[in-house]
Order: structure tokens, then C-alpha cells, then sequence
């Protein structure tokens, strides 16, 4: 199911490989993936690091948890947690003030 969400960059935490936040769709909880490609070249296009953006505009498809292939569930989230991947650069729009 794809969504349009504002997220703060804020909310991105550095996973060493990639970056995840933390959002809520209707009752259920879920995780935002950002990869570390994604992040960077939005470093560069934008000139600011991820967490200095107030608001980003991003577009994204979740799953549950239990529909992941075996290696890329998260063993320390429910089974209905949601888990989505940003897929690529023009799927986030940077919201200046």
C-alpha cells in the first residue's frame, strides 16, 4: 500500500547502513527505510545533511513485517508492524520554510 507522508529529517536515525523513522499509519506502527545512496545524493542535490530539512514530502510502500522474505523480517517488531523502503530520490520532495 503506498502512502504520501511529511516526515521531519529529523526523525531519520542513522542505522550505519541506511536511515529509519519511526511513524504511525492508522493503528499501526511503522518503519521508514532511507538508504544510505538515497540520503546522500540528497545531500548533494540539496547541499544540507538529512536531519537539517523541517519537513520532507515522501512517497512510499509498505508491507508487514510477516510478508518480508525470512532474511529481511525484523525479528524485534510485530508480525503487522509496517515496513517501508523509500525506492528512490524523486520519491522525497524537500518542504523549505
Amino acid at each position: 500500500m503506498m502512502h504520501t507522508l511529511i516526515i521531519s529529517g529529523r526523525a531519520f536515525l542513522d542505522k550505519h547502513t541506511h536511515y529509519e523513522a519511526q511513524t504511525n499509519i492508522g493503528p499501526n506502527s511503522a518503519s521508514i527505510i532511507l538508504t544510505g545512496d538515497i540520503a546522500s545524493e540528497l545531500q548533494s542535490r540539496y547541499s544540507h545533511e538529512l536531519g537539517k530539512y523541517p519537513a520532507l514530502r515522501i512517497k512510499v510502500s509498505f508491507g508487514e513485517n510477516q510478508q518480508r522474505i525470512k532474511e529481511c523480517r525484523d525479528p524485534y517488531k510485530s508480525a503487522n508492524h509496517l515496513i517501508g523502503k523509500i525506492a528512490s530520490l524523486d520519491d522525497v520532495i524537500v518542504c523549505l520554510p
